[in-house]
């Protein structure tokens, strides 16, 4: 898959070209077949997880799965416009604030084996401003599209597709 930078891929959007690529530092994966007033996101579709987590990560594939949501980019694929999150929500949960982004315990059990410290919080803190690449790509594309309403849909699956449940319902913004 083509790589770019934040910067290429925010240009792309500013000109209202169709592109397909990945950030270059892989957190987020963008699919724009063409413009239109609405963009489907897939925040919780990523499995990845810093490697210097990994050893300290309590919680085992197919519980990391389970609330992971995979498959929601693949739910959405069809669609014009798909942002595709490709981070774990254990390393920073994108619809979550500052504050509470980062869990110390999930759905009843504990995420980590030892509290993560100053440092490994704030790499993952990095992530979850709404200045961070996700939430900038998506604002632009916002402002691109020159529409008074943009919609952002997003999706929860539990093990698969086939079992897909809306845990959000549509998000209508007004500008």
């Amino acid at each position: 898959m083509l790589q770019l930078t934040e910067a290429e891929v925010l240009d792309k959007i500013q000109q209202l070209i169709p592109f397909e690529a990945q950030l270059n530092d892989g957190s987020l994966t963008i699919r724009i077949s063409e413009y239109q007033p609405y963009i489907a996101t897939a925040i919780h579709h990523g499995h990845r997880l810093r490697g210097d987590l990994m050893p300290n990560c309590l919680l085992n594939e197919d519980e990391r799965y389970f609330e992971e949501d995979p498959f929601t980019g693949d739910f959405i694929s069809s669609l014009p416009i798909v942002l595709q999150g490709e981070d774990s929500r254990y390393e920073y949960d994108l619809n979550r604030g500052p504050d509470n982004c980062i869990y110390e315990e999930a759905w009843g059990k504990p995420v980590w084996s030892t509290p993560l410290t100053d440092a490994e919080r704030a790499v993952s803190l990095e992530n979850t401003t709404p200045t961070t690449a996700f939430w900038r790509v998506w604002l632009i594309h916002w402002k691109a599209i020159s529409v008074c309403v943009c919609c952002t849909i997003c999706i929860r699956t539990t093990t698969s597709v086939l079992n897909a449940k809306y845990r959000y319902s549509t998000w209508v913004l007004s500008r």
